[in-house]
C-alpha cells in the first residue's frame, strides 16, 4: 500500500472517478498503469478526444480529469473554458499535462481553473496520485458552494444537515456521487436556459 493511499480514503467517501484525456494511447496506458498498480480507490475512464471527455463530464462527471495539454480539438484551457458552468466553476477538478516547456501554458491553466499542473517529463506515480489527491481535498468548499447555487435555483429545499421537501427542492441529504449528479442536471439545466434566453 502507498502512503498515500490510506489518505485518500481517508479523504473519500467512495471510490473516485478518475477521467484520462490523451489522444496517445501510449501515454494514456502509462498513466493508467500508474493509477492500477497503486491502492488509490479509484474507477478510471478513459477518452482520446476533447470531444469524448466533455461528453463523459456533461452525463455523469468525474470526480477528477487527467487533461492532456494539446489535444486535437482543443488545448487544455479551450477544455476547462468548455466546462464552466454559470458560477464560473469546473464541475470537476483538472489536472493539465504538457511536455511543452512554454511558461505561459501553467499560468493560463490555473487561471482557467485547473487545480494542478504537471509536465510530463517528470511525471511518476508519486506526483500523479499527490496531484489527484490534493485537487479531491478541495472538493468539500467547491461541493459547498455547488450545494448553493443548486438552493439558489430551486433544486434544493435547503443548504445544510437536513433538507426538508418544498414545491421547487428536492428532499434528500445528498451524497457526494449525487451531489455530482445534481449538478450535472443543474448545468444542463442552466445552459438550456441560458441559449434559449440568447
Amino acid at each position: 500500500m502507498t502512503p498515500y493511499s490510506q489518505r485518500s480514503r481517508n479523504i473519500l467517501e467512495y471510490p473516485s472517478r478518475i477521467l484520462l484525456v490523451e489522444d496517445s494511447p501510449v501515454e494514456r496506458g502509462l498513466y493508467r498503469r500508474m493509477l492500477d498498480g497503486s491502492a488509490y480507490p479509484a474507477e478510471v475512464i478513459e477518452a482520446d478526444s476533447a470531444e469524448m471527455a466533455l461528453e463523459i463530464c456533461r452525463v455523469e462527471p468525474p470526480d477528477c480529469a487527467i487533461v492532456d495539454y494539446h489535444l486535437p480539438q482543443m488545448t487544455g484551457v479551450q477544455f476547462l473554458e468548455a466546462l464552466q458552468t454559470p458560477m464560473g466553476i469546473p464541475p470537476v477538478a483538472v489536472i493539465i499535462l504538457t511536455g511543452s516547456d512554454d511558461a505561459e501554458i501553467p499560468y493560463l491553466a490555473m487561471q482557467a481553473g485547473a487545480r494542478d499542473f504537471l509536465r510530463k517529463g517528470g511525471i511518476t506515480a508519486k506526483s500523479l496520485l499527490r496531484a489527484i489527491e490534493q485537487s479531491l481535498e478541495k472538493r468539500g468548499p467547491r461541493r459547498m458552494l455547488m450545494l448553493e447555487e443548486a438552493y439558489r435555483y430551486g433544486f434544493v429545499a435547503y443548504v445544510g444537515e437536513e433538507r426538508e421537501p418544498s414545491s421547487e427542492g428536492l428532499a434528500a441529504m445528498l451524497s457526494a456521487s449525487e451531489l455530482d449528479t445534481l449538478w450535472a442536471a443543474v448545468s444542463r439545466s442552466l445552459s438550456v436556459s441560458t441559449a434559449r434566453s440568447a
